[in-house]
């Protein structure tokens, strides 16, 4: 059986391993001290629902959860309407969107054919969210929203 501290493990591992990022944690988002200049690029894991083996699916527990990959924006101090090209503004949102995307598609591809399918850890779906919020800094990023199937311990012939 994958329990909870191997799939915690082997996704820490696992994004800890991606240059785009500096702190991986836990739990819950709000409990994070996101004032750290230091910890960015950050990779944070909610745990959400875990569904227990029923019907077809006697051999797996089901889990959903929810990873941020975070980054703080640089912003400059000249007026965007100043700017040649209005449109970019004056932050690098569109970059860092860019990066925190590609990473949450590296973990994507971990878990569809990578060293976590390797783990027995497999996707069953995937979404993201763009982030753009004011948390103690200004931060952006992607929401990606997984729901894993990893083998039970529990299944009987």
């Amino acid at each position: 059986m994958k329990g909870i501290y191997q799939i915690m493990k082997s996704m820490e591992q696992t994004l800890s391993s991606y240059e785009g990022i500096n702190t991986v944690t836990i739990g819950d988002l709000s409990e994070i001290d996101l004032n750290m200049q230091t910890i960015y690029p950050l990779a944070h894991i909610e745990l959400g629902q875990a569904i227990p083996p029923v019907g077809r699916d006697e051999g797996t527990v089901t889990h959903n959860m929810t990873i941020f990959v975070l980054d703080i924006l640089d912003q400059t101090q000249t007026d965007a309407r100043e700017e040649q090209e209005t449109y970019w503004g004056n932050d690098n949102l569109l970059d860092v969107w860019h990066e925190t995307m590609q990473t949450a598609l590296q973990l994507v591809e971990s878990l569809r054919r990578g060293d976590l399918f390797d783990a027995m850890i497999q996707l069953e779906a995937a979404t993201l969210d763009p982030v753009y919020e004011a948390f103690e800094n200004l931060l952006a990023g992607w929401t990606l929203s997984l729901t894993i199937k990893v083998p039970s311990s529990a299944y009987t012939c």
